[in-house]
């Protein structure tokens, strides 16, 4: 069980480490794949950035986390949801296990 999460959690950071670094290295002031229209380096009355572009930026943060982090989760916990009931036996205990980690991992999502 501890080696699943293991393996999980060092996916997880090389795919974020990944499209992170793709996202800087980019010649264009972008984040998380959206393109800044005011330089960030300037106050906000001379063409900086204020509250809109951080509300975009906010729900591109909120669109990658979903679409990156949160789906493939729930996938994988309604895998491994199927896969204790699978194994169960016949073990009512753990057929319920297994079908509180699914409902768990929809609920999430």
């Amino acid at each position: 069980m501890h080696k699943f999460f293991a393996i999980f959690a060092i996916i997880t950071l090389i795919t974020v480490s990944y499209s992170l670094t793709i996202e800087f290295a980019r010649a264009e002031v972008t984040i998380l794949g959206q393109k800044l229209d005011c330089d960030p380096a300037k106050p906000p009355t001379e063409g900086g950035c204020g509250i809109p572009q951080f509300i975009k930026l906010a729900s591109g943060i909120i669109k990658w986390v979903i679409q990156f982090l949160a789906i493939p989760l729930a996938v994988l916990f309604i895998i491994y949801g199927g896969f204790v009931i699978m194994t169960a036996g016949g073990n009512p205990s753990r057929m319920e296990e297994g079908k509180k980690i699914m409902k768990a991992a929809v609920i999430g999502l």
